[in-house]
Order: C-alpha cells, then sequence, then structure tokens
C-alpha cells in the first residue's frame, strides 16, 4: 500500500508553491504603497492587511519568503558541497590534510554562528551576495565533521580495501565510492541545516544586516512590525506563523529522516 504523505511534507510543498507560483497570482506589489490605507487589518483588497507604509503583507511575505528560499537553497548547496568535499578529504587521506583541515573545523566551532556571521558581513556591502558567503562559511563545518566522521569509518570497509588492490587512484575512488556513500546522509543532515539558514538569515535580516530596503524579507518585516506591535499586532502574527510552520515542517521532515519515516 503506497505511503500517504505527512503532513509536514505537504506544507513544505505548499510553501514551495506559494512562493514559486505566489507573485504571478498577486495582484500587488510588494513594494507599492498606499499611505491611506497604512496600518490595517486584514480585509477583501488587502488579505493579510498592510505595514506602516500601506504596502500589501501577503505580497511582502510571498516574496521576503521566496528571498529567504533561494538565499537557503544556494547557501545549503555550497555547506554540503564545500563541507562535504573537505570533510571526506580529511577523514579519507588523514595526516597533514587531515589535521589542518580539523584544526580549521575548531577554529570556526570555537565562533557562535550568528556572530561570525557578522563578523563577516561587517567586511563586505549589504546584499544577497554577502548574505551567502556569511550564511555558508558558518554553516558548512558541521557537514565536514559529519563527512570526516563517515569517511573515517569507510575507508577501513572491504570495498575500499578492495578498490585500492585493483588499482584504483584516489580521485575514482573518493568519487565513485566514498563520495556516493557520504552525500545521502549528509542530504538528511542538510533539512535541520535549511531550518537553521532560515533563521539565520532571518535574524541577521531582523538585525538590519540583510538585503536592503525596498526588498522584502521576513526579518526585515519582524523589525518593522515590532514598531507598531499595539497598533498593529497582524504584522508580526502573520510573519511569525508563515516563518514558524515552515520551520516546523522542516524539523518534522528532519525526524521522520532520522526515525526512517519518510
Amino acid at each position: 500500500m503506497r505511503k500517504k504523505m505527512s503532513f509536514p511534507v505537504l506544507l513544505l510543498l505548499s510553501w514551495l508553491l506559494l512562493t514559486a507560483a505566489g507573485p504571478l497570482a498577486l495582484s500587488l506589489h510588494p513594494s507599492e504603497i498606499h499611505l491611506e490605507r497604512r496600518l490595517e487589518g486584514p480585509s477583501s483588497g488587502f488579505p493579510l492587511g498592510t505595514d506602516e507604509l500601506g504596502r500589501d503583507l501577503l505580497s511582502r511575505i510571498v516574496f521576503g519568503s521566496r528571498l529567504s528560499l533561494k538565499l537557503t537553497i544556494v547557501s545549503l548547496s555550497l555547506s554540503l558541497l564545500l563541507g562535504g568535499l573537505l570533510g571526506a578529504l580529511a577523514g579519507f587521506k588523514g595526516g597533514v590534510a587531515d589535521l589542518a583541515i580539523s584544526r580549521l573545523i575548531d577554529l570556526l566551532l570555537a565562533l557562535p554562528g550568528i556572530l561570525l556571521a557578522i563578523l563577516i558581513l561587517a567586511f563586505f556591502k549589504r546584499g544577497e551576495f554577502s548574505l551567502v558567503l556569511a550564511l555558508t562559511i558558518s554553516s558548512w563545518v558541521g557537514y565536514a565533521r559529519t563527512a570526516r566522521a563517515m569517511a573515517r569509518q569507510l575507508r577501513d570497509q572491504s570495498f575500499m580495501e578492495a578498490a585500492c588492490l585493483s588499482g584504483g587512484g584516489f580521485l575514482f575512488i573518493f568519487r565513485k565510492h566514498l563520495l556516493p556513500n557520504i552525500f545521502p546522509v549528509l542530504g538528511a543532515q542538510a533539512t535541520i541545516g535549511a531550518a537553521s539558514i532560515i533563521m539565520a538569515e532571518s535574524g541577521l535580516s531582523f538585525l538590519g544586516l540583510g538585503v536592503p530596503p525596498p526588498a522584502p524579507s521576513l526579518g526585515g518585516i519582524l523589525t518593522n512590525g515590532c514598531d507598531y506591535l499595539l497598533e498593529a499586532p497582524h504584522i508580526i502574527i502573520f510573519t511569525s506563523i508563515s516563518m514558524l510552520s515552515v520551520l516546523w515542517g522542516l524539523y518534522k521532515v528532519a525526524d521522520d529522516f532520522r526515525t526512517m519515516k519518510v
């Protein structure tokens, strides 16, 4: 019997569909200002209300989610690639390579991820490139540790020894045997990593270090909404619900991966 799609998976697919197709269906632009309608609650014209400049909150949340999705995909892909390759290289080769990469991992792990990202952003102009760079550098070490531990286990397996005895070179063994056994595990770990990157990006935007306005971001919407919390609580409420639902879905899917339910 075919297993039914779980609710968290359905929730994430709905979010992906909304962020991808939502901008095509929305009639209002997220930067379109209506000062006469500022701080209004939900209505027929503005389903989630408006912000302090009369901009449609639904449009801003959808476009902000789209930005978070794009930054998450790029940062997560780079983190997986960098962490997987360096960790696998350190675990398989050992010696000087393992020592150097391990010390770099320990150094970066000694710094809190958000502080490391803030430090990186201090040297670059605000924008998507600097955000991707900061999120990648603060995220790849977790995948490197996992890849290193798995590579150390795999290098002593019989099929790896057989590949070495058959004359397979380092690059051949690395590409054909090592990486295919490591990246599926890193893929499951990446589900939690995606949630962490979304929270980090929103946190940086909340602190004013994200993509500059008028481009909408979830963290930026929350920052502006805090100034009108009592007058227009719908800004904080709807933005927080959209973020928490996605994060909850990612954590539940990660838990399903861990318990082999998906």
